[in-house]
């Protein structure tokens, strides 16, 4: 899919975070906002902006199955924040 090739190609390009941030909430297709997701909790869970995109999906998405995935990535961050601490 194009999210994981610009992901995996321009991790460190200024432009690849909001990208995969828009793409996570504005896309029509729910494939695309998933795959979205899914690359920012891989790659990007310790930016400060995850969780609370995370959260945002978890509550705003159209799809359930996304809005759950999402809820499961809150819950994921947040106990390993308090195991890190």
């Amino acid at each position: 899919m194009a999210v994981q090739a610009i992901a995996g190609g321009w991790p460190d390009d200024p432009g690849t975070l909001p990208l995969l941030h828009d793409r996570a909430t504005a896309d029509p297709d729910e494939g695309v906002r998933e795959t979205a997701l899914e690359v920012l909790t891989l790659a990007w869970a310790g930016d400060p902006g995850t969780l609370p995109l995370m959260r945002e999906l978890a509550a705003d998405d159209p799809d359930r199955n996304l809005r759950r995935t999402a809820a499961e990535v809150v819950d994921w961050l947040t106990t390993a924040g308090r195991r890190s601490r």
